[in-house]
């Protein structure tokens, strides 16, 4: 699990970088994507401490986070930088790195 959750949040800063290096001016992506990071981060923190009072605020805060999660996935429709033709290198890169 520890693994998984070092690869999601290598991929986070990944797909961060590629949205600030190729300037694609939908820099919500970013916070979109941390705030569904935060869900998961608490969720692991959920089954790594056992202790009452912590699992209780911890369940809060994942609860609170946990909708952003099925937001990212409507994030696509928003994409229109990405384009209908893949022959373009510039929407190509852009497909690769958000779809």
């Amino acid at each position: 699990m520890k693994n998984k959750l070092l690869i999601s949040h290598l991929f986070f800063f990944m797909i961060s970088g590629a949205i600030v290096y190729f300037q694609i001016k939908e820099t919500y992506l970013i916070w979109n994507m941390f705030l569904a990071l935060l869900a998961l981060d608490f969720s692991f923190c959920l089954n790594r401490f056992k202790n009452l009072s912590l699992t209780f605020i911890l369940t809060l805060f994942w609860l609170f986070f946990y909708p952003n999660t099925f937001y990212m996935l409507t994030d696509l429709v928003h994409m229109d930088f990405i384009g209908s033709s893949f022959s373009n290198v510039q929407s190509l890169i852009h497909y690769f790195c958000f779809g």
